[in-house]
C-alpha cells in the first residue's frame, strides 16, 4: 500500500517574523496574520489621504462643493474603514482556520 506524504504542517504565528520566512517555498509558515497590522495602518493612511484629497478638490471646485465634500467625507471614510476592517478580519479568519486545521491534522497523525 502506497503512503501519500502529507505537506509539512503549518506552524502557528507565535515566532517573530524574519526575512527568511518570505523565502519559505513550502509555505510552512503563514506571515499574513502578522502583516495584517501593517496592512491595516497603511490602509488607514491611504484612506486619510484620499479623504483629504476629496475635501481639497471639493473646495477647488467651489465653496458649496467644498462644504459638501467636508460633510460627506467622514461618512465615506467610515464606510471605507469598515470595509477594510471586515476584509482584513476575513483574511485573518481564513488563515487561522488553515492554521488550526493543520494543527488538528498533525495531532491526528500522531499515535
Amino acid at each position: 500500500m502506497d503512503t501519500i506524504s502529507s505537506p509539512a504542517p503549518v506552524q502557528p504565528d507565535h515566532k517573530p517574523l524574519n526575512f527568511f520566512d518570505l523565502l519559505d517555498l513550502n509555505f510552512t509558515r503563514f506571515i499574513t496574520v502578522q502583516l495584517v497590522k501593517v496592512i491595516y495602518v497603511i490602509g488607514l493612511a491611504l484612506i486619510a489621504i484620499v479623504a483629504m484629497a476629496m475635501i481639497i478638490t471639493g473646495f477647488k471646485n467651489g465653496i458649496v462643493m467644498g462644504i459638501g465634500a467636508l460633510l460627506l467625507a467622514p461618512v465615506i471614510v467610515a464606510l471605507w474603514v469598515l470595509g477594510l476592517r471586515v476584509y482584513l478580519e476575513l483574511i485573518v479568519a481564513l488563515f487561522r482556520i488553515a492554521q488550526n486545521t493543520s494543527i488538528m491534522a498533525e495531532r491526528l497523525q500522531k499515535p
